[in-house]
């Protein structure tokens, strides 16, 4: 999951779809993003090819960042349940990249 999302951070505004695969399960992330002064807003969904679930989110990053850490997340895991995650301070360099392993093509 963490993989997929990075490669769509990076991929900058425009849509796209990355397959992956989590606990045995074959997964689909889909996207859409927009820029506004520097800043990308991803609009995404997880889709569970197994049962059909369908789990939407939302990122806000720094599109100039070579490396960008969401500087919020908003992620609704049940209907009468919405989190968001804001991002309080600057981020600590290069201390997150290497928990995101690099796809190999």
């Amino acid at each position: 999951f963490l993989g997929a999302v990075h490669g769509a951070m990076q991929a900058g505004a425009g849509q796209g779809k990355r397959p992956y695969v989590y606990n045995g399960q074959l997964y689909d992330l889909t996207w859409r993003s927009s820029a506004s002064e520097g800043m990308l807003q991803m609009d995404a969904r997880i889709h569970n090819r197994m049962t059909g679930k369908v789990t939407p989110f939302r990122l806000w990053f720094d599109g100039r960042s070579a490396d960008p850490l969401p500087s919020r997340i908003e992620y609704q895991p049940r209907g009468f349940l919405q989190l968001t995650f804001v991002q309080t301070g600057p981020a600590p360099a290069g201390r997150y990249r290497s928990a995101v392993p690099e796809e190999k093509a």
